[in-house]
């Protein structure tokens, strides 16, 4: 358990089986938001396969099969001997990677799963099981309605929800059914209702909505044991299907013709052996000896269905990807689902760095305060966006390059480095991040802004240094005068001196109009300011 964070949370919601054709054709106001203000790709990735256990493990875990140990629905333990199907076996206690609920432990307190298979590590389960038998047309509902009660009581700092209702209907009525759109537009706004209850109950909150693949229809099922039968005969294989993937394993041999009697079935749209698995992410000593995958229109599995997944066409690889903040823009360019972790992780580290920065500045020059930080913290991610610089970098610099101003703002660059190392550390910050960020809080008051380097450094000075001039700088002179006691006048010659100082050391043509923009602008408002300072109404114009 980590410190209780009741002020944030993260919250993951999987909608389990939305294709991007639903997405589009149905009407969802509130995923349409989303999609317009904050980062979204509709364009993201799957992984093989694309069935539920293997996926909701790679949402969670970061990471592919490969790493994580569960190759499909069901796969064959040699060493045992036998079959394990996940619908009957506890997909966590088979896990060769640490779960999101494991990696934020020391950032949060609370972390609630719902619906969803991958639990390990979680403090609040409301299992898989206990959501979908909630009822067929009522499952999403209940997560929900659940999930918005733990808020309530225990005000986690993490939360997965897995809304099963989508998955379930596309493979019954079939992923372009009326029934599909219908459930989905339910889903946005079950969505919509848990963004606003978190909105009431955190000041702030990540909300991500990911689907862990698509459907594409089916009309026939394919028997892979009674294919190959002739060949080596039904006790000479074992057959392990997830939908439209599956795995083959040979007991007796006879992998050459195995291989080309897979390879000549039209109905089958790719055969890999196990020497070609590295090259998808599932190369594991559980995989079968070959890997199947159907091609459109086919099953598997024994279920009769009218959708189904596991097989690689884009209806099934390509999954929505939607976030409620726009500086995560950066992770979605060809994102795969396995960036989720990512994007919790550093919301979270960034969240517990905001924190103890407020903390820091509380009762400071407010010139140097928290609205200084957040003004700074807003240019630097749009320049990093812009300009393609580190964004969690720049952020966290952003964040803590003032952290140590307080009263003696002599040093304050040394000490702040100092403390922002120490943080860094201590949310286990990668070092080669760690040391992009201190190097851009060293420099952000150097006496020779042309000589800095990396774009990082660049980003953090050019949003600082905005931030002083133009009419903002004005009013930041002026409250540092107010909370100095010193003069109106005095607020003046620094702002002149800022003016004089930094206007030219912009680093981007963007910034360079800026930085210009904001000279014209206040040159005028001074000159009339100073009038008044210098108190230039005559007696004739008072008598008048």
């Amino acid at each position: 358990m980590g410190i209780r964070t009741s002020n944030y949370t993260a919250a993951i919601v999987v909608i389990d089986g939305c294709t991007i054709i639903c997405l589009k054709r149905a009407n969802t106001p509130f995923l349409d938001r989303l999609v317009e203000r904050g980062s979204s790709s509709l364009s993201c990735m799957s992984i093989y396969p694309t069935v539920t256990y293997a996926v909701h493990t790679s949402i969670l875990t970061g990471v592919r099969p490969n790493v994580h140990g569960i190759v499909g629905n069901e796969f064959y333990d040699r060493k045992r001997g036998k079959v394990i199907n996940l619908d009957e076996y506890d997909v966590n206690s088979l896990l060769l990677s640490k779960t999101l609920f494991e990696m934020v432990d020391e950032l949060i307190d609370v972390k609630v799963a719902i619906g969803e298979p991958v639990t390990k590590g979680a403090d609040i389960v409301i299992t898989k099981e206990e959501v979908q038998g909630s009822g067929f047309w009522t499952q999403d509902e209940y997560a929900i309605e659940k999930a918005m009660e733990i808020i309530l009581e225990h005000k986690p700092g993490l939360m997965v929800i897995n809304m099963p209702g989508m998955d379930a209907v596309c493979e019954k009525y079939g992923p372009e059914s009326e029934e599909a759109i219908r459930t989905l537009e339910k889903v946005d706004n079950l969505i919509e209702r848990l963004d606003l209850a978190l909105s009431d109950a955190y000041s702030d909150h990540l909300l991500v909505v990911v689907s862990d693949h698509g459907l594409t229809e089916v009309r026939e099922n394919l028997d892979i044991v009674s294919l190959l039968a002739d060949l080596v005969g039904e006790e000479g294989v074992v057959i392990c299907p997830s939908h439209r993937f599956a795995h083959v394993y040979l007991l007796s041999g006879k992998e050459r013709e195995v291989k080309n009697l897979l390879k000549s079935d039209e109905r089958l749209e790719l055969v890999l052996n196990a020497d070609e698995l590295g090259e998808i992410g599932l190369s594991s000593v559980r995989s079968g000896d070959f890997v199947v995958f159907a091609k459109k229109g086919y099953e598997l599995g024994p279920q009769r269905l009218k959708g189904s997944h596991g097989g690689i066409t884009p209806e099934e690889m390509f999954v929505p990807l939607l976030v409620n903040k726009r500086e995560y823009a950066d992770l979605m360019s060809d994102p795969c689902i396995t960036v989720v972790p990512s994007i919790v992780l550093r919301y979270l580290r960034e969240k517990r760095v905001e924190t103890k920065v407020r903390e820091k500045l509380k009762g400071v020059d407010p010139s140097h305060g928290w609205e200084h930080v957040e003004r700074v913290l807003n240019t630097a991610t749009n320049l990093a966006l812009r300009y393609k610089a580190d964004v969690e970098a720049v952020r966290l610099a952003a964040l803590l390059h003032d952290s140590e101003r307080a009263d003696t703002p002599e040093n304050h660059v040394r000490r702040s480095e100092k403390f922002a190392k120490e943080t860094l550390n201590e949310i286990k910050v990668p070092a080669p991040k760690v040391k992009a960020i201190l190097r851009a809080i060293r420099n952000h008051h150097t006496n020779e802004p042309e000589k800095l380097e990396t774009l990082e450094e660049k980003v953090l000075w050019d949003a600082d240094k905005l931030d002083a001039l133009g009419l903002i700088g004005l009013a930041r002179c002026l409250q540092q005068a107010g909370y100095m006691g010193l003069s109106i006048s005095h607020a003046l010659n620094h702002l002149k001196k800022d003016l004089e100082t930094l206007t030219d050391t912009m680093h981007f043509d963007l910034t360079k109009r800026i930085a210009q923009e904001k000279l014209r602008n206040v040159r005028r408002f001074i000159s009339l300011l100073k009038k008044e300072v210098d108190s230039w109404i005559t007696n004739d114009e008072l008598s008048g």
